[in-house]
């Protein structure tokens, strides 16, 4: 299932790319920062909505209502995907002459990610993990934020609008505790 996720939000997000390519690489840098910021929120929020849906395979042969509570988790869980797809796509419009050294190290980050993954989960229960690397995602959004927008106030815009989205994410009951917002506060 997670694999048809995964091509599902790819394919979704190229076609989107498709669509909408000229108006996206005219605005690269907002548009690559708010997909990195939006992969990390929706890494953790899709997977805690939806392991709150009433979804059980088991009963999808005799109840009829799970076919939708299917679709549902596929509608949450496709959204990481997108805006993780987006962020790459993003960079192969923009950069076309360097598409096999983008490529190289999409792999090569995917490839450390996924050990890093494994090592991790093996000290941190997965909830924990998910928000490592949603935190790695907001990180990438801050650096292509300072790295790629070139006037001084759009970079404090860019880096306030993530702030305050991180704050709100962070203030809900059941999310990461009180001294993650307060890092965040400090290094603004």
């Amino acid at each position: 299932m997670i694999i048809s996720i995964a091509l599902l939000g790819f394919g979704a997000s190229g076609t989107f790319i498709a669509l909408a390519q000229r108006w996206l690489v005219e605005r690269y840098p907002a548009a690559f920062a708010t997909s990195a910021a939006l992969f990390g929120m929706t890494a953790v929020a899709s997977f805690a909505i939806a392991e709150r849906l009433p979804f059980n395979a088991l009963e999808i042969i005799w109840d009829p209502r799970q076919l939708g509570w299917l679709a549902a988790n596929y509608a949450l869980l496709i959204l990481p995907f997108f805006f993780g797809a987006t962020c790459v796509g993003l960079a192969f419009c923009r950069h076309p002459g360097q598409i096999g050294r983008a490529y190289a190290f999409d792999l090569a980050g995917a490839g450390i990610g996924a050990l890093g993954i494994v090592g991790l989960l093996f000290l941190v229960f997965p909830s924990t993990a998910l928000r490592f690397v949603a935190a790695l995602a907001f990180a990438a959004a801050a650096f292509a934020a300072f790295g790629m927008v070139h006037h001084r106030c759009s970079q404090r815009a860019a880096l306030g609008w993530q702030r305050r989205s991180l704050q709100y994410r962070y203030r809900r009951p059941g999310w990461p505790p009180s001294r993650i917002c307060r890092s965040i506060r400090a290094s603004a």
